[in-house]
C-alpha cells in the first residue's frame, strides 16, 4: 500500500513542478513582451525628441532674424509674440551655444 501513495505523491509532485514551469514560462514570455515593447516607445521618443529639438531650433532661429532684422529688443519681441521675456531669453542663449549657430 505505501508504494501506490508513493506514486500518486510524486506524481502530484511532477504536476506541480510542471505547474510552477509553466508560470515562470508565461511570466518570462511577458517580460521578454514588455522589454521589447520598452525598447520600441525609447526609440520613438528619441526620434520625437530630436524633432522637437530641430523644431526648437527653428524657433530660436527665426526669432533671432525676427531680432535682427526688425532692429527690436526682448521686450517687444515678447510682447508682440505673446510670449514670456524670459522664455525668449532662453531660446536666444541656447541658440548661441548650439554648434554652427
Amino acid at each position: 500500500m505505501s508504494a501506490p501513495l508513493r506514486q500518486d505523491a510524486r506524481a502530484r509532485l511532477r504536476d506541480q513542478v510542471r505547474r510552477e514551469q509553466d508560470l515562470v514560462a508565461s511570466v518570462l514570455a511577458a517580460d521578454a513582451r514588455l522589454a521589447v515593447a520598452t525598447r520600441k516607445r525609447d526609440a520613438v521618443v528619441a526620434s520625437h525628441d530630436h524633432v522637437i529639438a530641430e523644431r526648437r531650433a527653428d524657433v530660436a532661429d527665426a526669432l533671432a532674424d525676427y531680432l535682427e532684422q526688425a532692429g527690436v529688443g526682448l521686450d517687444r519681441a515678447a510682447a508682440v509674440l505673446g510670449r514670456e521675456k524670459t522664455h525668449l531669453a532662453r531660446l536666444i542663449r541656447e541658440r548661441a551655444r548650439r554648434p554652427g549657430a
